[in-house]
């Protein structure tokens, strides 16, 4: 029975206004929202290693940042405590 009646309803407008009723037209994202703002990203800035030289023995000769076991026991210790 309400079905009919806002059917009802909806062909009048229909009528009077010369075309369909629909719905709404979807909302269009904002753009430039997003792309342009960078995050706030709280980071420690590590050191940037020192590079050096050095020669297999098959004489290859390469360049080297730092040797693993200074990695491993710098990512691996505590930040120091800053007073």
């Amino acid at each position: 029975m309400e079905q009919k009646a806002e059917e009802a309803k909806r062909l009048a407008e229909e009528a009077k206004s010369g075309k369909p009723a629909g719905k709404a037209p979807p909302k269009q994202p904002v753009k430039g929202k997003g792309k342009d703002e960078k995050p706030q990203i709280d980071v420690p800035i590590l050191e940037v290693p020192k590079v050096t030289p050095y020669s297999t023995e098959m004489g290859n000769q390469y360049i080297r940042e730092r040797p693993l076991a200074e990695i491993v026991s710098k990512l691996m210790s505590p930040p120091p405590e800053e007073n």
